[in-house]
């Protein structure tokens, strides 16, 4: 519920860290599933087909808004900013 806590004032600052959103976006959307991808050759024998088909789904997808906020709330980072990312 760390969202229902901020005020007007700080979503509308977190919205405006253009920047930040931009680097989550990237990494969450290009640079993980990048990572999947290259280490196919040294996960595929490891893991086999199917696990690895399933790490790289895991790759493709977003980490759950919850806990990307708590953690970011813990190490006393901008909430605001990862409540609006």
């Amino acid at each position: 519920m760390h969202g229902a806590k901020l005020s007007r004032e700080a979503v509308i600052e977190g919205i405006l860290h253009w920047k930040m959103h931009l680097l989550v976006f990237a990494i969450t959307f290009f640079i993980f599933p990048a990572i999947g991808l290259l280490a196919k050759p040294i996960l595929l024998p490891l893991l086999g087909q199917q696990l690895y088909w399933g790490f790289l789904f895991m790759c493709f997808l977003p980490s759950t808004v919850q806990s990307s906020i708590a953690f970011t709330s813990v190490a006393k980072g901008n909430v605001a900013g990862a409540v609006c990312s």
